[in-house]
């Protein structure tokens, strides 16, 4: 059997030639491919082992079931790993594509209903509508006869059974039933009155995003060594906790874009197609020159940051940051808190100001951003501001009116 290493290598060619794109190669390559071969290596083994990678697809399985990652992402894991199951068996890689487990597919008068009832309408998310309209019917088919009328306990029962299975799907699954109650009852196909444009789900929670601190960002910045691969992510590490830039626009930086005399970038945002100057600290900026004068390879290429194997191109996509980060966590201890990745960088950024008293207009624009509610995710993890909210007010001055000082009382009480 082959080296896994190589065989890797191999499957990364042949999905070349296929026609998949590099970031899609580098995403599959730095979040499941990479993870299989360090799995061979902590074991001690170098040849490619079906037993590894079968339990590294029966975690996903797992993982699948406990809802900690997507059916989308877990098909990916699926389709990579018969990628490379194949490669190393037969020397080339199996492209067919997976049966479907199943199909929500209703009886033919149900699959005219659903349709009847999105004529017309105008939603944005038609797909997910019809696939819950059609969760409806079969539902429905399994509980009564086709000629027998709908009734509001059964559709009561269907939202709740389908809203725990799908919580994330709540909204979409009380459109389909906002649509196909009113088309029924029309119809004469159910009985009873209740209303369910009063079906609302509640507002999403507020994420408390989680940036890195500064101690951590220490902590990674003491582990990169003098090696090439070294000296380039301590330079895109500080750029970007330095400057708050997105992973596409620090792996998009040119040559060009920087000023060294007047210590600053100026680019062109890939997110918003917005110019952007932004000054940058000594301190990074001589780790910028530290990587291109030391480290970077010679190449006809401008982008600033480069693979540090050959043949020499660009990084293919902002993952490889984070792919960065998380190696980075793991080597000097850190929590891997899911959702941080790169740019929990950014958001240290934007609470490192903040908690320096810089205006919010100024982090916005710093940010990049063009409207103030784009910056609430990056400051809701402000333990010095949101700590005020539970503040007394003992302290607070009053007009007029009274408060009371101890909700236990029935009178009384402070001016």
């Amino acid at each position: 059997m082959q080296d896994i290493e190589s065989i890797v290598e191999s499957v990364k060619i042949l999905l070349a030639d296929y026609g998949l794109s590099p970031g899609t190669i580098d995403m599959q390559y730095y979040a499941i491919y990479k993870p299989v071969i360090n799995r061979h290596h902590e074991i001690g083994v170098s040849e490619y082992s079906e037993e590894i990678v079968a339990t590294f697809f029966d975690e996903y399985k797992e993982r699948l079931e406990a809802h900690t990652v997507t059916r989308s992402y877990f098909s990916t894991v699926r389709r990579s790993i018969q990628h490379l199951d194949s490669c190393a068996k037969t020397g080339v890689v199996d492209f067919t594509p997976f049966e479907r487990p199943f199909q929500i597919i209703p009886s033919p008068a149900h699959l005219r209903m659903v349709n009847d009832c999105l004529e017309g309408q105008n939603i944005g998310d038609e797909k997910n509508v019809n696939l819950q309209m059609r969760h409806f019917f079969c539902f429905m088919e399994q509980r009564i006869p086709e000629d027998e009328p709908i009734t509001d306990e059964l559709v009561r029962e269907f939202i709740l059974e389908e809203c725990s299975k799908y919580s994330g799907s709540i909204g979409c699954i009380l459109r389909a039933v906002r649509i196909i109650v009113p088309y029924l009852r029309t119809k004469g196909l159910m009985t009873g009155t209740a209303d369910y444009t009063a079906f609302t789900p509640k507002a999403p929670r507020t994420k408390m995003q989680v940036p890195y601190s500064p101690e951590e960002v220490e902590a990674m910045l003491d582990a990169l060594g003098t090696t090439a691969i070294d000296v380039r992510n301590k330079a895109m590490l500080l750029l970007g906790y330095d400057s708050g830039l997105r992973a596409g626009d620090i792996i998009k930086l040119t040559l060009d874009d920087i000023d060294w005399s007047k210590g600053e970038v100026a680019i062109v945002q890939g997110k918003t197609a917005e110019p952007l100057w932004l000054p940058i600290h000594p301190t990074t900026m001589n780790a910028v020159a530290d990587y291109i004068l030391k480290a970077r390879p010679m190449s006809e290429y401008r982008t600033v940051f480069l693979t540090v194997a050959r043949p020499y191109r660009p990084l293919a996509s902002g993952s490889s940051l984070s792919v960065m980060m998380a190696e980075l966590s793991k080597k000097v201890g850190i929590e891997l808190v899911p959702g941080r990745a790169f740019h929990g960088v950014r958001r240290s950024f934007a609470i490192n100001l903040a908690e320096a008293d810089v205006p919010l207009e100024t982090i916005s624009q710093m940010l990049g951003h063009k409207d103030f509610s784009t910056d609430r995710q990056y400051l809701t993890f402000n333990r010095t501001q949101t700590s005020m909210c539970a503040m007394g007010f003992e302290l607070v001055p009053l007009a007029s009116e009274y408060y009371l000082s101890d909700v236990s009382q029935t009178g009384g009480g402070q001016k």
